[in-house]
């Protein structure tokens, strides 16, 4: 815990919310995660989806092509790598997944940074504590169908945030869209 307030307390960056909006018509809204609650029927309760809200870090324009045709995970890992394998990476710290959020270079987004709050339901997770994960085993157990998502407790493997990964995008709804300007913090 002390590493991770360390690691927010010399954060380079601040941000500042330029515009925060509800995703009203995303793909799929009418289902919103009701492909996850059918799937995990199967071995769980309804009230046991595990659902939470996350955020996830990208840039403007890829938000509002996530907010259009949903999550690729055939994209996953393009952007910083994907420690867990492929899937929808999410964080319960806006701060870790401004780790992945990027600017968009031109158009009206230019020099502004995205994330999306979204609705993800986890399912049975597999829990991962290990500093240099394996994927091959969490792609295993994943295949076993009574796992749903992973959760990479960075927290005490690294002392940083936790991750957490649904390998099926169609479990992850983006709520919220969050444009931010980071700004350099005062010393």
């Amino acid at each position: 815990m002390a590493a991770q307030n360390a690691a927010i307390g010399s954060s380079p960056f601040r941000s500042k919310c330029v515009r925060s909006k509800k995703v009203s018509k995303a793909v799929g809204s009418s289902r919103k995660l009701l492909f996850a609650k059918r799937s995990f029927s199967r071995n769980l309760s309804s009230t046991s989806v595990n659902e939470f809200f996350l955020f996830h870090g990208t840039n403007p324009s890829a938000a509002q092509a996530i907010c259009q045709s949903g999550f690729n995970v055939d994209l996953s890992g393009s952007n910083k790598g994907a420690l867990y394998g492929p899937g929808v990476y999410l964080a319960e710290s806006s701060a870790k997944a401004d780790e992945y959020a990027g600017d968009d270079k031109e158009g009206i987004y230019k020099g502004l940074f995205a994330m999306l709050l979204c609705r993800a339901s986890l399912g049975n997770p597999i829990i991962n504590e290990e500093v240099q994960p394996d994927k091959e085993e969490i792609h295993r157990l994943l295949q076993a169908h009574d796992k749903h998502s992973v959760v990479g407790d960075r927290e005490k493997a690294r002392g940083t945030y936790r991750e957490f990964v649904v390998r099926d995008g169609r479990g992850v709804y983006p709520a919220y869209v969050i444009i931010y300007r980071r700004k350099k913090a005062k010393k």
